[in-house]
């Protein structure tokens, strides 16, 4: 969908953090890892500072379950 996305490219960074926070839910760290590293290769978009910390945060704190 990403090629399909003109408009509110913000959409799909958000999104793929979403689906990080699923993947962590479910216990699938690595897979979320992955993702969250995905959402955090995208840039210049609307919103991009508060997710961007979002995305560090998730990150953190998957870090400490690891522990």
């Amino acid at each position: 969908m990403k090629k399909s996305v003109k408009r509110e490219t913000y959409i799909i960074p958000h999104a793929i953090n979403d689906l990080g926070e699923l993947y962590d839910d479910t216990e699938r760290y690595e897979k979320a890892e992955e993702t969250f590293k995905w959402a955090k290769s995208f840039s210049s978009y609307d919103f991009d500072k508060p997710l961007g910390r979002k995305i560090n945060r998730n990150q953190d704190l998957l870090r400490q379950r690891n522990n």
